[in-house]
């Protein structure tokens, strides 16, 4: 079982049996983006219960209204579908998405020496609108490596673990480097996954797009290429063993079956990469051996007594030859849109499938969270039955059940933002999955019909006979369609007759001398 995320030796937490294997001590990160505010020194008392009692105050009065906002949301249970607060509170980028906008054009696919069959360079035109993190609305001809899009295509993938990434086309090599087929299966496979990340606003906004831009060509580097300690993204061994374990029970139905489904079209287009790649080497060599047996009939022009023979011959191997070479290209361009589309369906539910399973682990963080909430207030509630009171542990116990709320409530928070907008994208997806098989199919079609055309042309262009030499068989042609016409006239003017009246015409010419002829004559 692999990961979409790559293991790291250096990676200090990466005991998945280690006390802290699921739940991270340093809850900072997210918890700042609920109350950024510290906790105030308020206990000074040495009397346990209004010390507890003027902390809880403080905390109510302290607490941000996004924080409010979640904690009257998660004590109720998960919309089916985030309605207009929900987006509000949990995914202010789709809420505002008709503020901003990011376009990005491909122009141009440009050779990179050596380098192109794998590399190449791409040259495009941006626009933004709405974003103040960029120093200008339109950028023209940058250029930027293949490398470089995967650079920001691995950050992406890190740092949006509430999003669905799209996958990233890989370079098509069916096709020779820098032919029309190839520029064109390229350009079209990246302004494909460029449309993709700007129409979903949470990536438009990273700030990332602006490092992106604003660096001068072949000059971008991510300014994160791993995912940070205190993420719940778990990597290597750790992810793996926390994969084994029972799945947390998901409070969301609609994503609890999406997953198996997803993963079920993954292993399928994984299969029908293999067969279509089966497939195209087979054609390869068919073509190869229909070429070995045109080339063995081309001897038997030389057994031929007459030159015309001869000749006849030598244009049916040209035409055979011909007419070899467009069905390989023809299968070898079907075969390579298919296998093309197979190859990306099969990255991109891989990465919803890793996504998703993302979305568990923050599960199983959130409820270990709970857990040592639990903990950490039965502790304090040993305190107050002691009959000595220490100020210290006091201080401290409060201290830890005060971060351990809030980290409760920032895993909270970050969970019912990762459920909606999943659940949003997964009907997103599926409507491009549609779309996209129903282009795939039209392309096939399309493709067909030029095929045909094209063969249709060649045997125009490469008859046997030319014109020229037809023409007294055309002239032969034209004769006896003429008199075929012209029976075909009587015919009809004979079948208007009436056949009882013929007849009996017939019967009255009749007389015994040519009765008894046309008896005696054989009839075989």
């Amino acid at each position: 079982m692999t990961s979409a995320v790559p293991y790291e030796p250096e990676d200090f937490d990466n005991n998945p049996f280690a006390e802290s294997s699921v739940i991270d001590n340093d809850p900072m990160p997210v918890s700042q983006l609920i109350n950024p505010e510290p906790v105030d020194e308020l206990y000074q008392s040495t009397k346990l219960e209004a010390d507890t009692t003027k902390e809880t105050q403080n905390n109510q009065q302290e607490s941000s209204p996004i924080e409010a906002n979640n904690e009257s949301n998660t004590d109720n249970n998960l919309n089916d579908y985030p309605n207009e607060n929900d987006l509000k509170i949990y995914l202010p980028e789709r809420y505002n998405k008709s503020k901003f906008r990011v376009l990005i054009k491909i122009v141009e696919i440009e050779e990179s020496g050596n380098q192109t069959s794998y590399n190449p360079t791409v040259k495009f035109n941006a626009k933004v609108q709405g974003l103040k993190s960029f120093r200008k609305e339109i950028y023209r001809d940058l250029r930027r490596s293949y490398r470089e899009f995967e650079a920001f295509y691995k950050y992406l993938i890190y740092n949006n673990v509430e999003t669905f990434v799209p996958s990233l086309p890989n370079i098509n090599n069916l096709f020779s480097v820098m032919s029309p087929e190839w520029v064109r299966c390229v350009q079209n496979g990246l302004q494909d996954w460029v449309n993709r990340v700007c129409n979903n606003p949470i990536l438009a906004k990273n700030r990332e797009f602006t490092i992106f831009f604003e660096h001068a060509d072949f000059t971008y580097v991510p300014s994160k290429t791993k995912p940070g300690s205190s993420s719940h993204v778990a990597t290597g061994i750790k992810r793996k063993t926390l994969k084994q374990f029972k799945l947390p029970e998901d409070p969301c139905e609609k994503l609890a079956k999406y997953r198996p489904m997803i993963k079920e079209i993954y292993l399928n287009a994984q299969k029908m990469v293999e067969k279509y790649d089966r497939q195209l080497k087979t054609e390869r060599q068919s073509s190869y051996y229909n070429n070995e047996f045109i080339s063995g009939l081309s001897s038997l022009e030389k057994l031929e007594s007459t030159q015309e023979m001869a000749r006849l011959w030598k244009i049916f191997n040209k035409n055979i030859l011909t007419f070899n070479e467009m069905e390989l290209v023809n299968t070898v361009s079907l075969l390579s849109e298919t296998l093309s589309f197979y190859q990306l369906l099969s990255a991109d539910c891989y990465n919803i499938k890793e996504s998703l399973t993302n979305r568990h682990l923050l599960m199983r963080e959130l409820a270990a969270a709970h857990e040592t909430t639990k903990k950490r207030h039965q502790t304090i509630n040993k305190l107050k039955v002691k009959s000595s009171i220490e100020p210290l542990k006091i201080d401290e116990a409060v201290k830890l059940l005060d971060e351990s709320n809030k980290h409760e409530k920032a895993l909270s928070y970050q969970l019912f933002r990762t459920t909606y907008e999943m659940i949003i994208e997964s009907d997103e997806y599926m409507s491009y999955l549609s779309n996209r098989f129903k282009k795939l199919y039209k392309i096939i079609a399309q493709h067909r019909i030029r095929q045909e055309k094209k063969k249709l042309n060649l045997l125009l262009n490469n008859r046997i006979v030319t014109i020229k030499e037809n023409i007294k068989q055309n002239d032969v042609v034209d004769d006896l369609q003429l008199k075929g016409n012209e029976f075909k006239h009587q015919r009809t003017l004979s079948g208007n007759e009436d056949p009882s009246k013929s007849f009996t015409e017939e019967l009255s010419k009749v007389d015994a001398k040519s009765a008894a002829s046309l008896l005696c004559s054989t009839t075989f």
